[in-house]
C-alpha cells in the first residue's frame, strides 16, 4: 500500500542510532506513525520536512496491512512557519497545538475538519502577534475539545469544583459559539485546567509555556 498525503509532525522517537519513528497528521489517513531511515543523521535529506510543527507532502509505503507504520519514501516541506520559530511564546504555542492533537487523536481517525483546524491556527498564529497568538490557542482548544466530544461548558461538576466565576462561563460559552471579544488570561487558564481534568495528566507543554508566559 502506497499513501501520498499532507501531513503536520506532530512528534519525533528515536528508534536507533540513525533512525526515528515520527508521529504526522495527514489528511488523508489522520494520525499515522512513520518509520524514517537515516533521519539522525545531520546530512539527512528530510530533515527539514520531519520538523516538529512542519507542514509537508509525504509519499509513504506500507507492505504489512497489520503493521501501524508506515516508511518514508519521499517528503517535501510545504510552510515550516519559520514565522513561528521565530518567537520562544510562539513556539511553544505551537508545540501545545501539537501535542494536543497528539493525545486527543486516535490512530489513523481521518478527520479532514481537525486537520484544517490545525493548519489554520498555526498560519493564525505564525501571522499574529503573541498576545493574538494566545488566543488563537484558546480557540483552538475549544475546538478540538468539541471534536472529541468534550464541552466545558456543559461540565457542571469541573466548573464547581474550579469554582469558575460567571464572567468566565459566559465568555466561554461566547468563544464555543464563536463570538468574538471573549477572551482573557482566566478563560485560557480554565480551558488549560479542563484539558489536564479530561487527560488525567498536564501535557509538557503547558509546562513549557507556564514557564515563559
Amino acid at each position: 500500500m502506497e499513501l501520498k498525503t499532507e501531513g503536520i509532525v506532530l512528534k519525533r522517537y528515536d528508534r536507533s542510532e540513525n533512525d526515528n519513528t515520527t508521529s504526522v497528521f495527514t489528511k488523508e489517513a489522520g494520525k499515522i506513525f512513520i518509520i524514517s531511515k537515516g533521519t539522525r543523521k545531520p546530512a539527512s535529506r528530510f530533515k527539514n520536512s520531519l520538523e516538529l510543527f512542519s507542514f509537508g507532502d509525504f509519499m509513504l509505503a506500507r507492505k504489512n496491512p497489520d503493521s501501524r507504520y508506515f516508511t518514508l519514501i519521499q517528503a517535501k516541506a510545504q510552510n515550516s512557519f519559520a514565522g513561528i520559530r521565530k518567537s520562544l511564546k510562539k513556539i511553544a504555542i505551537a508545540y501545545y497545538i501539537i501535542e494536543l492533537v497528539e493525545k486527543f487523536m486516535q490512530p489513523e481517525d481521518a478527520n479532514a475538519e481537525v486537520f484544517c483546524l490545525v493548519l489554520n491556527t498555526l498560519l493564525s498564529v505564525e501571522n499574529s502577534g503573541e498576545a493574538q497568538a494566545a488566543e488563537h490557542c484558546a480557540r483552538f482548544k475549544v475546538q478540538l475539545l468539541r471534536s472529541a466530544g468534550f464541552n466545558p461548558s456543559d461540565d457542571a461538576d469541573f466548573l464547581k469544583a474550579r469554582c469558575v466565576e460567571p464572567d468566565v462561563r459566559k465568555a466561554l460559552k461566547d468563544m464555543e459559539l464563536g463570538n468574538c471579544g471573549c477572551y482573557s488570561e482566566a478563560l485560557n487558564n480554565m480551558l488549560d485546567s479542563y484539558i489536564t481534568n479530561v487527560l488525567e495528566e498536564e501535557p509538557e507543554s503547558m509546562k513549557f509555556y507556564g514557564s515563559i508566559k
